[in-house]
């Protein structure tokens, strides 16, 4: 399990989260929602250590996460932030899986196997020998998500994870979020506007909105038929108020 404790953040004078508490579950997929600027990345940046909090603390598994520890945490942890942004751009695919998989300290074969498998999965094998740089947006996305699949995380972070991908990818990382949830005991914490995405894969979400936690939404309790339902309950939006419909559909 993971705990944010009274976490505040600011830049400068800006105060981007404010006293965030929250408890995200050991085997869970939680989902981050809300509008751009709401402080999405920047909580998962403070959770997983890449960026210090002003005030407040993160536990995993009652050890907070300090200089103390961090590398023990880290090894547990995966991070895909916006793309191919944390790839090395000048390696192939292949050497990028190998390179972050063996940062976690996996044996080689262990990695050699990981790949097989997520490279049959997504059926990427003619991206393997190509360079990052050389790739699509879209596959950088995949390249960045497959090589945190790889290394076999406790904890995986993903930061709008369906950026560039088609439907059918979409579908297959869908399939796969849902099996190594249920079969590796993995947490997995999504932000995305992709909102139907999420309500297929996530057993939570977290509503964000100017820095502060709105409300968490147990979605296997809940019957949303769509996106545009569950973001209008969410936000508050009211369409018999007048013009609130057609506010939220373009935010969707």
């Amino acid at each position: 399990m993971i705990k944010v404790n009274g976490v505040t953040k600011r830049f400068h004078q800006k105060e981007v989260l404010k006293d965030i508490h929250l408890e995200i579950k050991s085997n869970h997929i939680m989902g981050l929602i809300g509008e751009n600027g709401a402080g999405k990345t920047s909580l998962i940046k403070i959770i997983t250590g890449l960026v210090l909090p002003t005030t407040g603390e993160i536990l995993y598994d009652g050890i907070k996460l300090d200089d103390r520890n961090s590398r023990e945490i880290y090894r547990k942890t995966a991070v895909v932030l916006d793309g191919g942004r944390s790839l090395q751009w000048k390696l192939s695919v292949k050497d990028n899986f190998i390179y972050y998989a063996t940062l976690k300290g996996l044996e080689i074969e262990r990695i050699k196997n990981n790949i097989e498998e997520y490279v049959k999965h997504f059926h990427i094998e003619e991206l393997l020998n190509q360079k990052v740089e050389e790739l699509s947006l879209g596959q950088k996305q995949i390249t960045s998500i497959v090589c945190s699949l790889i290394s076999e995380a406790e904890y995986l972070f993903l930061d709008e994870p369906t950026n560039g991908l088609d439907l059918k990818m979409k579908n297959s990382l869908m399939n796969t979020l849902k099996t190594i949830r249920n079969k590796n005991d993995c947490t997995i914490i999504i932000a995305t506007h992709d909102l139907e995405f999420l309500l297929h894969v996530a057993d939570e979400c977290t509503v964000i909105d100017s820095g502060r936690i709105l409300k968490v939404v147990n979605l296997k309790k809940e019957d949303y038929r769509g996106s545009y339902e569950y973001y209008r309950e969410s936000f508050g939006y009211n369409s018999e108020e007048g013009g609130d419909d057609e506010q939220c559909l373009k935010a969707i």
